[in-house]
C-alpha cells in the first residue's frame, strides 16, 4: 500500500486544472482509497479516476516524493 489512510479518506495526486476551473476546486487522480465510514453510502470512485474536489478541506502531504492531497469521500464533487 502506498499510504496508510484514515477511514473515510481518499488520496489524490493533483493535476493541473484547466483555466475554466474555479480556484477553490482541485482536480486530480485517485491514488488510493481507505475503507468507508460505517453507515455511510459507498463511494463511487476507483483508483485511477479523475475527480474534482474541494480544496478548502484538502490536506497536503508528501508521499514517496510526490505532493498528494488527502480528502474525505464526501469532498469529491464529481468524477470526470
Amino acid at each position: 500500500m502506498l499510504y496508510d489512510l484514515p477511514v473515510g479518506r481518499v488520496l489524490v495526486l493533483p493535476t493541473k486544472a484547466p483555466s475554466g476551473d474555479t480556484p477553490d476546486t482541485g482536480r486530480g487522480k485517485v491514488a488510493a482509497l481507505a475503507a468507508r465510514l460505517p453507515g455511510t453510502e459507498p463511494i463511487r470512485v476507483t483508483v485511477g479516476d479523475e475527480v474534482l474536489y474541494g480544496k478548502s478541506t484538502a490536506t497536503e502531504d508528501n508521499v514517496a516524493g510526490k505532493g498528494y492531497v488527502i480528502i474525505r469521500h464526501s469532498d469529491i464533487h464529481a468524477v470526470l
